[in-house]
């Protein structure tokens, strides 16, 4: 009896695999940047919910996709288009929203959306997340300096957050002479004498 329910099963599903396997084809060739994952489509927080406390295997789904969906750009050479990268930007978000301690995302984030899409803003949002949750992780903080050093000139809130990625245990050294630097970069004189007493 049991056995005749799986096969039952096996007979309908079958079909059903194939048809969307082959609908899924047509749609990627047609829409590459739709086929990142119909998850990004959803709000973060009915995404998170709906993973069943499986949020890794999630989070690691779209990440394949979006990893795929940029090696096909490169192999292409094609360009990526703004809705495109929109697109690549709600995966990020997607996947940092469910696991915000996972590493690759915010790291192919950093390198990817401000360089190429402009997406300075966005970037900075998504490693202002990670950063409460990786506290042991001096990255997240040094790459929102690098990105308020150098694409927003904002020298007084990068000093800020260079002072906290070299408070971190860990850090690289050379990170601590350069918070002084960058407080007289951004006029604070009398922060830099405190900062380099200390």
């Amino acid at each position: 009896m049991k056995y005749r329910y799986l096969f039952i099963s096996l007979i309908i599903l079958c079909p059903l695999l194939f048809f969307s396997n082959h609908s899924i084809y047509k749609r990627r060739s047609v829409e590459p940047a739709v086929s990142i994952s119909s998850f990004i489509q959803l709000p973060p927080q009915f995404a998170a919910t709906s993973t069943l406390g499986f949020k890794e295997l999630l989070g690691n789904y779209i990440m394949l996709h979006v990893l795929t969906f940029m090696g096909d750009k490169i192999l292409q050479e094609k360009e990526t288009t703004k809705p495109e990268w929109a697109n690549v930007y709600k995966a990020f978000r997607t996947i940092i929203h469910i696991d915000p301690r996972t590493t690759d995302p915010y790291i192919l984030a950093t390198t990817t959306l401000p360089w190429e899409a402009g997406m300075v803003k966005e970037t900075n949002v998504l490693l202002e997340k990670v950063a409460k949750f990786r506290t042991e992780d001096y990255r997240p903080y040094f790459f929102l300096w690098y990105n308020h050093f150098h694409f927003s000139q904002d020298y007084k809130k990068a000093s800020i957050y260079l002072k906290k990625a070299a408070s971190i245990k860990g850090s690289p050294s050379y990170l601590t002479p350069l918070v002084s630097r960058m407080h007289l970069a951004s006029g604070q004189i009398e922060g830099a004498i405190i900062y380099t007493k200390e």
